[in-house]
């Protein structure tokens, strides 16, 4: 199965190896693995993915968060198939969540894994196999539905992407359901899905994976790096065309102020991209390096964002707070949230809990600290959520809690919303492009999503559990050369929001600065890890990155557009224990930060 590479993966340069550069030397292109979350449906006790490190001689560990989780291999160099084996023994009731965390030299990806512990004497869903790969050309594939159990199981299936339909829908104690898929209007390249099956001994879905044929058997042929251009002082940035030897192209600038050289080719190449920037306008100017390439007969178009900021914008607090979300099992138990000021201003706030039985401490601060969080499993008005919300001069935040609750053996862990990837960039040209709404905690999580922009439409626009949703731009009703706009995904646990931008020739906008991911977790071991600073809006995002504490260093600590900053803590002279700071990104795109954790032993 094609790789789904995780947030902090730029882009896969398909034609040649991954992350080669236009000289055809060859840089790591960061961990991969091939699903976006692992879950054990009730019966369903091992399953099995696929792990890229980034390289062949990449050495990588992988630990679960769970003692009732095996993974094997554990550790090894170089890609692997990953299983994982779940014992039941002694679990209560419910869906439980984990985690599995993988350690490399490139990144450190996390596996979001969910259990089904089915309760006694009920039918159990068993779904096999877990995922469906057509190919590039393989039209139709079989799952099997079986019960485990002991009581009838009666069930439905649905798909969750437009191109595949099922057959038959629902159905009674053990089958086969056929899967068709249709590729007519599928944009050349991989695409995923999901085929979700509900019924009365607990709910399963099954990863779907084609490939659409192009000039690249089904792989994107023409690529940048980096992935979008961001001016800083500068006037000219060199920029790599990442092409297959038979792929030809030629670029058209948007703007009279941009300027490219080489102008068309064949294969790989290196561009020189250059400014004039007496015809800049004060603020955010924003143009698109319009690219027409042609393979294997077909003519594509695509697009490369250029931005360059003329102006300064002035301080401003920021509230970040992580992690985002708790857990507490059905025991008393204190964790820890930590406040972080992303921005230059001056950031006081205040924090209440919505549930008596959840208690903070203390309940107000100014700058970057820590509040302790008491689960007392014992309170009379206990229930399954709770929020706790953080006002402050820089913004509000709600972190959900959760817990397990064992009352009748029928504990649950709450769902929790995630939606990936978290911007999407259609250039000049693209009119549709595909998220994925996740399910990353147990139970069932309805979802609704909207947009206040009349040219973005959502399909579905509202689902539950894990769905791909499709977005389409109207380019015809564009307010203006270049837009940004929003997409947001409610729930009752939780809500998340996808920038979505759009072009016209000649565009300008104003730069938007994006991190991923927002924290970083060093444990007792590791030195180095990296986040990806990225423009989500127009023009060019110029940042600099300021450790909060002497022992947390970056490289580099400043830059022009887009980059990947390396982050290293340095543990001597610290004393036992966990240690909490902050690395801090100012940029003419707005302000954030990354929260660094790293233990003592």
């Amino acid at each position: 199965m094609s790789a789904i590479r995780q947030r902090l993966v730029v882009m896969l340069c398909c034609g040649l190896c991954a992350g080669c550069g236009g000289n055809g030397t060859t840089t790591p292109a960061g961990p991969a693995l091939s699903i976006a979350r692992l879950a054990l449906a009730a019966g369903q006790d091992s399953g099995t993915f696929n792990f890229n490190p980034g390289g062949a001689d990449v050495t990588w560990t992988v630990t679960a968060s769970e003692p009732w989780l095996t993974v094997t291999p554990a550790s090894g160099t170089g890609n692997a198939a990953i299983t994982v084996t779940v014992d039941r023994a002694g679990l209560l009731a419910g869906t439980l969540a984990a985690s599995l965390r993988f350690e490399t030299r490139l990144g450190n990806p996390l596996l979001p894994v969910t259990v089904v512990v089915p309760s006694e004497g009920g039918a159990v869903l068993q779904v096999t196999p877990a995922t469906l790969d057509f190919g590039a050309g393989s039209n139709t594939a079989t799952f099997q539905i079986a019960n485990s159990g002991s009581g009838d199981l009666a069930w439905s299936a649905a798909e969750l992407v437009s191109w595949a339909t099922v057959s038959p829908r629902t159905g009674s104690g053990g089958g086969t359901v056929t899967v068709t898929v249709n590729r007519a209007g599928l944009a050349a390249g991989t695409h995923q899905g999901f085929v979700r099956v509900s019924s009365s001994g607990g709910t399963a879905t099954v990863a779907l994976s084609l490939v659409v044929a192009g000039a690249g058997a089904g792989q994107q042929v023409l690529a940048f790096s980096p992935a979008a251009l961001a001016f800083g002082s500068e006037n000219e940035q060199t920029l790599a065309l990442l092409a297959g030897n038979g792929v030809t192209w030629a670029i058209q600038p948007s703007a009279p102020w941009l300027s490219v050289t080489p102008m068309s080719g064949i294969g790989a190449a290196d561009l020189t991209v250059r400014l004039n920037r007496s015809q800049l306008a004060a603020g955010l100017n924003s143009a698109v390096l319009a690219v027409t390439y042609t393979a294997g007969g077909q003519t594509v178009h695509t697009g490369l964002v250029v931005t360059v900021f003329v102006g300064t914008s002035g301080p401003q607090a920021q509230l970040a707070v992580s992690p985002a979300a708790l857990s507490f099992g059905d025991q008393a138990a204190t964790r820890t949230l930590t406040v972080a000021n992303l921005g230059p201003g001056s950031l006081t706030w205040t924090v209440a809990s919505s549930a008596p039985w959840v208690a903070v401490s203390p309940t107000s601060g100014s700058g970057n600290g820590s509040v302790q969080v008491a689960f007392d499993p014992d309170h009379p008005a206990i229930s399954e959520a709770a929020t706790i919300t953080f006002s402050s001069s820089g913004g509000t935040v709600s972190v959900p809690v959760s817990v397990l609750l064992n009352g009748g053996g029928q504990g649950s862990l709450l769902p929790a919303l995630d939606v990936a990837p978290a911007f999407l960039d259609f250039g000049v040209v693209g009119t549709e492009r595909e998220l994925q709404v996740r399910n990353i905690g147990g139970g069932v999580l309805p979802w609704s999503a909207s947009s206040l922009q009349n040219w973005i439409s959502i399909f579905p626009a509202s689902g539950v559990d894990d769905t791909v949703v499709r977005v389409v731009v109207d380019r015809a009703v564009l307010p203006g050369d270049n837009n940004l706009g929003s997409i947001t995904f409610t729930s009752d646990f939780g809500t998340r929001t996808v920038l979505v931008s759009a072009s016209r020739e000649s565009g300008q906008g104003n730069p938007q600065l994006l991190l991923n991911p927002t924290g970083l977790d060093f444990g007792s071991a590791a030195t180095q890890r990296t986040f990806a600073v990225a423009n989500a809006g127009g023009g060019t995002l110029t940042w600099t990155a300021t450790p909060s504490q002497p022992w947390i260093t970056v490289s580099p600590p400043a830059a022009s557009g887009g980059a990947t900053v390396t982050v290293t803590v340095d543990r001597s002279g610290l004393a036992p224990g966990t240690h909490v700071g902050a690395v801090a990104v100012t940029s003419n795109g707005g302000n954030a930060s990354v929260v660094i954790a790293a233990t003592v032993p």
